[in-house]
């Protein structure tokens, strides 16, 4: 088999509009790709796969322990918390991996060039400076004893090419859960993201949880999506809390309880998810829930509308 046309493809890798260095286009690791790990265990997981993947390129080479694990360490400082990059980064990124490609040896220019390029991706991702200095290190050590074998070019540009998307799937928060909706016995749902009622403290209920289609609920069961320990809040579009409740991991079910009483109006509210480790997941698309009076109520005019109604109404 021709090496330089094979590619690992850890299962869940970021990067779909990333270049294989082995061949562009592989509809099979573009699958692959979609399935991001969206846990926290799940991104320790890859982490702490990530050195059997970079033996899949070279099962002789070696990799020096203190460079892996401080890349390792330098990777779980990111887990969860950056934002997809920019795609212009990402084109300039594939342009620099065509260019030195060819070359025969990885020259200090092509190796400076490569790591630039590293750098332009991981900083449009919303990683601190610092660490985008530390995965640059890592990397220019890796490069290092890469440039020591018999394909130094096919080590480092695919060393790079894992290793950032590895970063671009670790790195992407967990799940964002899909929009609330109010309880069936508290209300009425208008359609699809609009709900009415009369109470002041309803409840807002949903399922968070999916396989390897988002939707499917894994439950406690090993692989796909495992919503034990999660806990999913309610929040308004500044992100103020009006209630939490944790996901029943048996069926991914949630039950919300709004903490403090609703004045009359419109509010947009939203389901955030948040990890035993405290990692947080974007907030949902908007639910719109209506608070009227009951017939013949008078309504709530004392208290201060809070934050989120889009009109209040008495």
């Amino acid at each position: 088999m021709d090496r330089r046309r094979f590619v690992p493809s850890p299962e869940g890798l970021e990067g779909r509009a990333m270049l294989s260095v082995f061949g562009a286009g592989n509809n099979t690791q573009a699958a692959v790709a979609q399935e991001v790990p969206v846990t926290f265990h799940q991104k320790e997981t890859r982490i702490e796969h990530l050195p059997f993947y970079l033996k899949q390129l070279e099962p002789d080479r070696f990799l020096p322990p203190a460079t892996i694990q401080q890349l390792q360490d330098d990777l779980l400082s990111i887990a969860g918390r950056l934002h997809r990059p920019n795609p212009a980064t990402i084109e300039a990124f594939n342009s620099t991996l065509q260019d030195i490609i060819p070359n025969a040896s990885l020259s200090k220019s092509d190796a400076k060039t490569l790591s630039h390029a590293f750098q332009r991706v991981l900083g449009s991702t919303g990683a601190t400076a610092q660490q985008v200095t530390n995965l640059t290190q890592d990397m220019s050590e890796l490069a290092k004893v890469s440039s020591q074998s018999p394909r130094p070019v096919y080590l480092a540009t695919n060393d790079y090419s894992l290793v950032l998307q590895t970063i671009l799937g670790v790195g992407r928060p967990i799940q964002r859960p899909p929009a609330p909706e109010l309880a069936n016995q508290d209300g009425v749902r208008v359609s699809a993201g609009i709900g009415k009622t009369t109470l002041r403290q309803p409840q807002l209920v949903g399922t968070y949880g999916a396989g390897s289609v988002v939707g499917d609920f894994a439950g406690n069961t090993g692989g796909g999506f495992n919503s034990n320990g999660v806990t999913i809040k309610i929040v308004d579009d500044q992100g103020t809390v009006y209630g939490q409740s944790i996901v029943d991991p048996a069926n991914g079910n949630y039950r919300v309880t709004i903490g403090t009483p609703l004045a009359n109006g419109v509010y947009r509210f939203h389901a955030q998810a948040v990890d035993s480790q405290g990692h947080e997941s974007p907030p949902s698309a908007v639910y719109l829930l209506k608070v009227m009076s009951r017939p013949g109520e008078t309504a709530t005019t004392s208290m201060a509308t809070p934050k989120g109604p889009l009109a209040a109404r008495n």
